[in-house]
């Protein structure tokens, strides 16, 4: 199933980025805790249709870096199917100013992070994923 990324995410700001984040990279530095509190651990091998605006366009999951490790606005279970298939995801990553309240040493080490360990998603980047059912789990 070839799939291109959506970027109509209206509630992004400027300096947030889409991204490639390898397997590698997300369990190294994923909350674990922040990953596993919904129950993403074990899931359906689905896709949920609102995770699509349209049949291949992808909404990529939302994270942000927080203490050093990765943590979740949304797309818990999006990231742990496709690492079940995948080495590769599309992601996006919140910039690292998001937070109105962080140190000046805090955005530069969650600078450091972004550039250090993802990679920029490519406009033009398409990714081969799984062919799975597409179904409203509600």
């Amino acid at each position: 199933m070839r799939i291109s990324i959506s970027k109509n995410r209206s509630s992004l700001e400027s300096g947030d980025g889409y991204f490639v984040l390898s397997r590698d990279v997300f369990f190294d530095h994923v909350d674990i805790e922040d990953f596993e509190c919904r129950k993403s651990s074990m899931i359906e091998p689905a896709y949920h249709q609102n995770w699509f605006e349209a049949e291949t366009m992808f909404l990529p999951p939302i994270m942000y870096f927080k203490d050093g490790k990765i943590r979740f606005i949304n797309g818990r279970h999006r990231t742990a199917l496709l690492f079940d298939y995948l080495t590769e995801i599309p992601v996006v990553f919140l910039s690292a100013d998001a937070s109105r309240f962080a140190s000046t040493m805090e955005i530069e080490r969650t600078q450091m992070l972004l550039d250090r360990l993802l990679t920029p998603l490519d406009v033009h980047k398409y990714f081969d994923f799984p062919t799975l059912p597409i179904v409203d789990f509600s």
